[in-house]
């Protein structure tokens, strides 16, 4: 009977480690806003500068992916310039799921990056022409899940003056947000993410 019991507690525990490894290997994508503490805000905030942190959890290892960050200026409704700020390729040298983070530091004329993961980092900086100081700006401090396929806001700055002239970031791009903050702002300046099957 004791035999039985033991056979019986351990099928169980395979089954139930079985599942959860499943359950791993399935999980969604997901895009974390690492919040910074108030003194750092407040310090930051008289330098000029806006760090947002996220980190790219539950990232498949088993599909090949790009993650990029973009850089979009539109004028007068027109998009006139859209450039990649960095780009992350999974490349399959790692059996386990690592979790990635991105760090952006904006400034008035730049963009300082951070790609990286348990295993290392990337770092640089993006030259902007536009003094984003001079514009209104919405990022977004909030978790979400990353699908396949996905475009993303992450921060929007723009010449009008109301909150009510952005789009709403971090859901999937949508067209009619889009257009009516091109057309209520002369001015918007987007950093979007792309997450997109290779």
């Amino acid at each position: 009977m004791v035999k039985k019991m033991k056979l019986i507690l351990m099928c169980f525990m395979c089954l139930i480690g079985m599942v959860g490894c499943q359950l791993q290997r399935d999980a969604t994508p997901k895009l974390v806003y690492e919040e910074l503490s108030k003194r750092e805000e407040y310090l930051l905030n008289l330098t000029g500068s806006k760090v947002l942190i996220y980190n790219l959890d539950d990232l498949p290892n088993n599909k090949n992916y790009e993650i990029e960050l973009v850089y979009e200026v539109y004028e007068d409704g027109k998009k006139i310039k859209e450039e990649p700020i960095i780009a992350l390729i999974n490349d399959h040298t790692s059996e386990k799921i690592l979790t990635k983070t991105i760090a952006l530091n904006i400034q008035e004329d730049k963009i300082r990056y951070l790609l990286g993961s348990e295993n290392g980092y990337a770092s640089g900086k993006y030259d902007l022409e536009e003094e984003l100081s001079k514009y209104s700006m919405a990022w977004l401090p909030d978790d979400i899940e990353l699908n396949l396929g996905t475009e993303v806001y992450l921060c929007h700055a723009h010449s009008g003056n109301s909150t009510a002239s952005t789009v709403t970031l971090g859901i999937p791009i949508d067209t009619n947000q889009l257009n009516k903050a091109l057309h209520n702002n002369q001015t918007n300046i987007f950093i979007k993410l792309s997450f997109k099957e290779i």
